[in-house]
Order: C-alpha cells, then structure tokens, then sequence
C-alpha cells in the first residue's frame, strides 16, 4: 500500500463546539479501502462533529497493508467580556458609563447592549441593568451585565430630616452605621462592583443607634451600599472603600 495523508478541512468554529471535520486521502495501494478513526470520527475517510484535539485515521487495503496519519484540530479561544462601569451621580443624573473589553474568539466584534448600544462603550446611562451580548467573526456568542447605580456619596444619605452616616471610610471592611433618623433605616444591602449582592444586615432603628456591618472577607475595592426602611423604601445609596 502507499500512504495515507490526513487533511483538516474545518477547525472547530468556536471554543468548545464539535463541528471540526478531517479526512484522509489515499494514495497508491488497491482498493476496496476501509478506514478507522481514533479516538472518533467512525469509518469513513471523512470524520465530521469532532471537538479540539489530534484523531489518527488508519486506511487498509485490498491486501491487507496498512497506512495511518494524524490530524490535529484546533479551536479558538473562548472569549472573554472584562466589563466595567462608572456609577451615575447625583450632581449629574444619567451620566453612567458602561464598557466590554473582548478577548479571545476571533476577532473582529459586534456589541449589542440593552436599549441598543453597537459599541464596545455606551455612556449617559441611567440606573438600572445594562448586558452587552458579544459575536466574534464565527457566530460565537458571549454576554455579560453590569449594574449602573446613583451614588449619592455617604454625606449625600438623607431620609427626611435626619441622615445615615457610614464610617470610617475607608477601611479594612468593619463599618459602623449610624442613624439620626428615628425608625428610618432597618437594612442595609452591599453589592460588589458586578452588581452582586454580598451582604444582608438588619440595621438599629432607634435614633442615635449604631450597627456594625462586616466585609472584612471581601477583596479589597470600592462597593455599594443601599439603605432600605422598614417599609421597604430606598432610604438611600452610596460606595464604602475596603481596603486592608
């Protein structure tokens, strides 16, 4: 028999698909043919729907003679969406700013934000949720969100008469929170810089009153903090600094 040469014809599409395909072209030896792929691809001279990775095609002929080759498929990297925000603030209301930096996949890349955004940054946003859905130049899909929030600033905090004070600010995650406002505040929820919430914490009522909140176990960073009432409204909102 003569030889056996392996052929990619496809590299798998995107990073983790099974669309790759290879064959094997004979040449000499007698035919009838039969053919065996290894670890997969069946018996035929093409094997299609393999995933990354190197396949062994085996061909023998009418004469029981032997030849085999190798293959290797690739795949891209799988991509990758480095989201970040800026908060809104309350001095200039609908000022956020949202961004998806890609890596991976093969570009170029086409962005599609929530209310309609097509580049990689979209700015003048209000609060609320923003997700970027990514396409890289094979159809390979990827998305991530982010949570624009109006920082107040913690002098800022204000319920009624009366205000809520976080101290010190900055610190290594152990903050105390005081109330001037009798029954305003009953619960205090932080939120990282993705927009999850990490903490749930019952808040002293009685005017004066103080509460501790830890995060200590948190990374350092800068997170958000939202005060809520007892009946459930938004007291208010701001940023704490851990910092170790």
């Amino acid at each position: 028999m003569g030889r056996v040469n392996g052929n990619v014809i496809n590299n798998v599409s995107c990073h983790g698909n099974s669309d790759g395909k290879a064959s094997g072209i004979v040449i000499g030896g007698g035919a009838p043919f039969t053919y065996s792929w290894t670890p997969s691809g069946g018996t035929g001279d093409t094997a299609s729907g393999l995933t990354a990775g190197t396949y062994t095609i085996t061909v023998n002929d009418a004469c029981a003679n032997t030849s085999s080759a190798s293959v290797t498929i690739t795949q891209p990297t799988a991509i990758n969406i480095s989201s970040a925000f800026v908060n809104e603030t309350s001095s200039a209301p609908c000022n956020g700013q949202a961004s998806a930096g890609v890596s991976g996949g093969i570009s170029p890349y086409t962005y599609s934000w929530t209310g309609g955004g097509t580049t990689d940054t979209i700015k003048s946003l209000c609060s609320g949720g923003y997700c970027c859905r990514v396409t890289d130049h094979n159809g390979c899909v990827d998305s991530a969100c982010v949570t624009i929030t109006n920082l107040t600033g913690v002098n800022e905090v204000s319920s009624n008469s009366g205000s809520i004070m976080i101290y010190p600010n900055p610190n290594n995650g152990q903050f105390t929170v005081r109330s001037t406002v009798d029954c305003g505040a009953s619960l205090i929820e932080i939120y990282n810089v993705l927009g999850e919430k990490i903490s749930s914490a019952s808040l002293n009522t009685i005017k004066g009153g103080n509460s501790t909140i830890d995060i200590s176990s948190q990374p350092n960073g800068v997170y958000v903090y939202k005060i809520i009432s007892k009946t459930g409204a938004l007291v208010g909102v701001g940023n704490i600094s851990v910092q170790k």
